[in-house]
């Protein structure tokens, strides 16, 4: 079993704890208890998914399902991903009325998420009343990036209210780190890396001596590299640009280019990858979709080796990553440069390892668990008086 993070970044309590994380994406819910050892080892005990619908309906659906797998009453405490943690928050806090307050307050930076998160929490605390709540932050992985790589070139005055480049995906980038770590060792986990976590939502994340150096995500999860349906880094004067022409409202704005752009927008026809790569035969608009998503995925690896001074390794993450080896092959054609080196029958088995032996970067697939780092976070966090 990979470690959710370094082992530095926990100490032993001695106590096995069975925690329900809740993982609520924008379209997307996925709920799993596990139950964790004195040594932080996590042994899976259920877990129930799924997209779409109304997240308050949903969720309920999803913990009736769950009750028919596992006694939940055996639950100690329930963690959460919350994406956008804000500024001050630099660690898992407990989920009370204050908190829910800020995140109420704090909604504007990331309404997609923030939304949804708040309706399936407001269930859960009510199924699940007498235990610990907590929250995790997608954040938090990012609260020491340099300086530079957190300044936005926009008047210092705002930077008071937190406006800075946070980057999200951190509960994931903390598992892949660690998984590296287990599986390569303290040299390679200590190299220049850079992960790519590819899915639905896209970001990459340059790391060295196991801390991020730099990512594409910025002050929102609309930032940075396309995605299914964001539309990632556009010209800042669009917004001016639509507004005048077609009077565009914020809101519309905000709408089009978080539900209307990406994949979806390039195409017009799928937010879905695969989709878009069966489609690219016979539809000139979804072979630009998913050309563009390569080269801006390229664009950024290149960036990012600039922000690392070179490249060691590259991990490849997310449903995108993980599964399409099409994909990883054509973002890694021409950065031979790099070092980057794909081995062809290595990546069509979707090895832990695909880059070609004796390459100078080693290019990896490995799946990810936000789930197994929330439930540590959480176990950690709840314990820490016993610590003390």
């Amino acid at each position: 079993m990979y470690l959710s993070a370094p082992l530095c970044y926990y100490e032993s309590v001695g106590i096995s704890t069975n925690i329900l994380t809740v993982n609520v994406g924008s379209s997307s819910i996925k709920l799993a208890v596990v139950s964790i050892d004195e040594s932080f080892e996590i042994t899976p005990l259920a877990t129930v998914s799924t997209s779409g619908g109304d997240h308050q309906q949903t969720i309920e659906s999803l913990i009736d399902e769950l009750n028919t797998k596992i006694d939940t009453s055996t639950l100690s405490a329930v963690g959460y991903r919350v994406v956008y943690g804000g500024q001050g928050q630099s660690g898992p806090q407990d989920i009370d009325d204050s908190f829910i307050q800020r995140l109420q307050a704090d909604n504007k930076l990331d309404p997609e998420h923030t939304v949804p998160f708040l309706k399936a929490l407001e269930v859960v605390m009510t199924r699940f009343p007498d235990v610990r709540h907590v929250a995790c932050y997608d954040t938090t992985f990012y609260n020491d990036l340099p300086r530079i790589a957190q300044l936005l070139p926009i008047p210092r005055q705002y930077q008071s209210d937190g406006l800075r480049r946070y980057g999200f995906h951190g509960l994931s980038y903390e598992y892949l780190l660690s998984a590296v770590k287990h599986e390569f060792g303290d040299v390679v986990a200590h190299g220049r890396i850079i992960f790519a976590h590819l899915g639905s939502g896209a970001s990459l994340t340059a790391t060295k001596d196991m801390k991020p150096i730099d990512t594409t995500m910025g002050l929102t999860p609309a930032s940075g590299v396309v995605m299914s349906t964001r539309s990632g880094d556009v010209d800042t004067g669009l917004v001016w640009y639509l507004h005048k022409k077609y009077d565009m409202t914020i809101e519309q704005y905000n709408h089009m280019v978080n539900y209307e752009s990406g994949l979806l927008g390039v195409s017009g026809s799928s937010a879905d990858m695969h989709t878009l790569i069966d489609e690219a035969s016979i539809r000139p608009e979804s072979a630009e979709a998913v050309e563009l998503f390569c080269y801006d995925v390229k664009k950024a690896i290149g960036a990012l080796s600039a922000s690392l001074g070179g490249v060691d390794s590259l991990v490849f993450s997310g449903g995108i990553g993980e599964q399409s080896s099409v994909l990883r092959k054509r973002i890694c054609d021409g950065l031979e440069y790099l070092g980057i080196q794909i081995d062809d029958e290595k990546n069509d088995r979707h090895e832990l390892t695909i880059s070609v032996d004796g390459s100078g970067t080693g290019v990896h697939v490995f799946s990810t668990n936000e789930s197994n780092v929330i439930a540590r976070i959480a176990y950690q966090h709840i314990h820490q008086e016993e610590t003390i």
